[in-house]
């Protein structure tokens, strides 16, 4: 989990001028719990360069030193805290859910073994008294059922499952109790002013709107951190759904007002533009826009991006070149021979010939790529990695806890020049 110490210490710097590439858009997440954005973070990840886009959970109204030189923030923090911070002309992005499910997502989120877990083993993420009285309401609602918590825990009924959008998107000191029709209007105006407004229920949809708007690839779904041993909420007693709508009311109102922000993000035709890398030397480091990679890792300051179970991955850069040139694509060595046998590359949706190259625990697979080609290509490189049959990695490292499936695991790629009078 977190370490809030560090999360602080990476956070100071001197923002604008620390800049890496100042044409990403810089943007904040607003990120209500139990609404998605966990599987939203992780497109996210990828898309802005190493080390450009952080995650900051159980913020809330926490402060920082300095402005944040991040181009992409997210976390459960409010909007007062971004206004605080000077980040309010970022792109704003939140999503939203209908109140009902989430409140009830969030109480059998509260259930899990993992997040007590969490809390009672954390010993810097949290101040004591927010410690003892998470860990208090975590044994509860582990105690009771949904009903019972709701009308034995009323205190904590409205602080854990009330109105949390219209808290999250509103400015009002206090608790989640007292808000009322002033912080929706702060709230609905902030869902106005906002870039982009997800809906849960419709995630799918949403990611493939937000990666049109930000100028992403579109990449698969995966949905992430859902809620074990949840039920649905209208297996849930008429009273309890009244009374959850009672302690929603804000919040019913404020996700009819996102829903129709979303109806008017989805008749706007408008694409943003991202940045591609340049294939001269690209590694996973830099922005992997595309769709078929797990999160990028790094190992003794090496970086590079496992593909995933689908049996490609894709890749969108960029060049300069409109010559006669040699694209290489760097891997580590595959752990099964047949692997190798099976790789293919594609470019710009055409098959390429390739011959593989390898030593020292590495392979490339390299290209000649004609003039025609590369004006054809015009500057766009959009690659395909076809991997074939996948493998879990427990089974080709006995005693690994690691239960992905992958394919190969990519280290850099080079397009170079070559003369056409060189063979």
């Amino acid at each position: 989990m977190l370490n809030m110490r560090r999360w602080q210490s990476l956070l100071g710097g001197s923002g604008e001028a620390n800049r890496e590439n100042p044409d990403i858009p810089q943007a904040v997440f607003l990120h209500v719990p139990k609404t998605g954005g966990t599987t939203f973070n992780l497109m996210v990840k990828n898309s802005y360069p190493a080390h450009r886009a952080v995650q900051l959970l159980n913020l809330w109204d926490g402060k920082f030193p300095e402005k944040s030189q991040y181009d992409f923030l997210s976390g459960h923090f409010r909007w007062s805290f971004v206004k605080e911070q000077g980040l309010d002309q970022r792109h704003l992005i939140t999503f939203v859910r209908n109140p009902i499910s989430r409140a009830v997502s969030q109480f059998y989120f509260m259930k899990m073994d993992e997040v007590l877990g969490f809390y009672e083993t954390d010993k810097e993420v949290f101040g004591d008294s927010i410690k003892t009285g998470m860990i208090r309401a975590l044994h509860k609602a582990r105690q009771l059922s949904l009903e019972e918590f709701l009308r034995e825990e009323p205190e904590l009924s409205y602080a854990l499952l009330g109105n949390f959008h219209t808290w999250i998107l509103s400015e009002g000191g206090g608790r989640i109790a007292d808000l009322g029709e002033g912080d929706l209007a702060v709230a609905k105006s902030v869902v106005d002013r906002c870039f982009f407004v997800g809906v849960c229920e419709k995630m799918e949809e949403s990611l493939a709107l937000i990666a049109q708007k930000m100028g992403w690839p579109k990449q698969e779904y995966h949905r992430e951190n859902a809620t074990s041993g949840k039920r649905d909420p209208k297996d849930h007693s008429p009273w309890v759904l009244q009374r959850l709508g009672e302690i929603n009311a804000l919040d019913l109102d404020l996700y009819q007002h996102a829903l129709g922000k979303f109806a008017q993000l989805k008749n706007d035709p408008t694409a943003g533009h991202f940045p591609r890398p340049d294939a001269s030397g690209f590694t996973p480091k830099q922005s992997i826009l595309g769709s078929g990679w797990y999160p990028r890792e790094e190992y003794q300051q090496e970086w590079f991006c496992w593909t995933g179970p689908e049996e490609k991955a894709h890749l969108s850069l960029k060049s300069d070149i409109r010559g006669m040139a040699n694209i290489t694509l760097h891997f580590r060595k595959p752990f099964r021979q047949e692997t190798t046998s099976q790789l293919a590359l594609s470019l710009n949706g055409t098959l390429l010939e390739h011959h593989t190259l390898g030593s020292f625990g590495r392979m490339a697979l390299r290209a000649r790529l004609s003039g025609e080609f590369m004006q054809k290509a015009n500057g766009r490189i959009d690659l395909t990695i076809h991997t074939g049959p996948t493998h879990l990695i427990s089974d080709l490292v006995p005693g690994s806890a690691d239960s992905r499936r992958v394919g190969v695991c990519l280290l850099r790629v080079d397009l170079v020049s070559v003369s056409p009078f060189w063979g």
